[in-house]
């Protein structure tokens, strides 16, 4: 979930305890007076809000993906550590595994069940039977359908297979 604000690094708002009306919800932490300034650093290359900036542009990006669609299958998967939270998405022959360690040290995450090669967004491949993750590190991985090709050769029958392309 997103508040207003976590786009440009806001901080969190702890007026809201000396404001009446808002001091029962501690929701109001997370809903502090938009900071303009820090809205105008998220053009400018170099500065945390320009990070969060971009990032947030590449998750919108990614939000587009058919393992994203409100029909999907979601699960958690145990990734055989406690500091770390594997989430599967899956909708038709697509799916998509997210690892987020929530240590600071690194870590280690088994997905040995999920089994196949998977790729990053920048198409390195990855093998979820044995994952190290840097410290607070996410990594989405995902799986494609297979695509099985018709060989060029069909033998006949009592026949040695061919070459199968």
């Amino acid at each position: 979930m997103l508040n207003c604000g976590d786009e440009i690094a806001q901080l969190n708002g702890w007026d809201y305890k000396n404001d009446p009306d808002r001091v029962e919800d501690s929701r109001n932490l997370h809903r502090s007076k938009f900071n303009w300034e820090n809205a105008k650093q998220r053009t400018r290359k170099g500065t945390l809000q320009n990070a969060l900036w971009q990032g947030m542009e590449e998750l919108r990006k990614m939000r587009a993906d058919e393992c994203f669609s409100p029909d999907a299958w979601v699960t958690t998967w145990d990734s055989h550590n406690p500091g770390v939270l594997a989430l599967v998405r899956k909708r038709g022959e697509e799916t998509l595994v997210g690892l987020f360690n929530f240590t600071e040290y690194p870590a280690g995450a088994s997905l040995d069940a999920l089994g196949g090669k998977y790729t990053t967004a920048d198409g390195k491949t990855v093998w979820l039977a044995d994952v190290e993750l840097q410290p607070y590190q996410a990594l989405l991985v995902k799986r494609h359908k297979m695509v099985l090709r018709t060989p060029r050769y069909l033998p006949r029958e009592g026949k040695m297979p061919g070459v199968f392309f």
